[in-house]
């Protein structure tokens, strides 16, 4: 399951072909990147969503890749929850919220070392691993899946450090101590 489009590029996709060519991919985004050497390139920026999707699914057609589109959030969590790892190549996600995701559904992630946010989340919650060059994304993924027992333990402490950290009444118990130190310093 890959996300985003900021760096996913040809190298990326021959990288995961070389390693694993059986293994389904399935690409989630708006739009795919543009580059005409790739298989859906050139799409039409200013064309309609749909029409996009239809020409990118057709340039799949036989190929172990599917673009999958935009996903509603009931067609994401599930997508989460079947991948066996979520590769989230964007590099300027603040909130590195498909990293979040993932780990909320119990899958690792393999994120870019550019984004600073899901670096520190894998770091914090040994969900995830990151990269930074396509050596580094090799052998990460070729790590990931390969040893299913650590990419079951990583999915585990990812689903439990979002469950701690990042649920509704943590997010909220961490405002209101802020909100109550501003007020004694004010």
């Amino acid at each position: 399951f890959l996300s985003g489009t900021a760096e996913l590029n040809r190298q990326l996709i021959a990288h995961m072909r070389e390693l694993f060519p059986d293994l389904p991919l399935h690409v989630v985004s708006d739009f795919p990147p543009e580059d005409p050497e790739l298989p859906w390139g050139p799409y039409r920026v200013n064309g309609r969503l749909r029409a996009n999707l239809a020409r990118c699914r057709e340039a799949f057609r036989g190929k172990r890749i599917r673009l999958a589109g935009v996903l509603s959030d009931r067609e994401r969590q599930a997508a989460y929850q079947a991948a066996d790892v979520t590769i989230s190549p964007e590099y300027d996600d603040l909130l590195a919220e498909s990293t979040l995701e993932s780990l909320a559904a119990g899958t690792p992630a393999l994120v870019c070392a550019r984004n600073r946010s899901a670096v520190e989340i894998c770091r914090r919650s040994g969900g995830g691993l990151y990269y930074g060059t396509g050596e580094e994304f090799v052998e990460a993924l070729k790590t990931l899946m390969t040893q299913p027992r650590l990419r079951h333990q990583m999915g585990r402490r990812g689903r439990e450090y979002v469950r701690q950290n990042h649920r509704w009444e943590a997010v909220l118990g961490r405002l209101e101590r802020l909100i109550m130190l501003a007020r004694g310093r004010a």
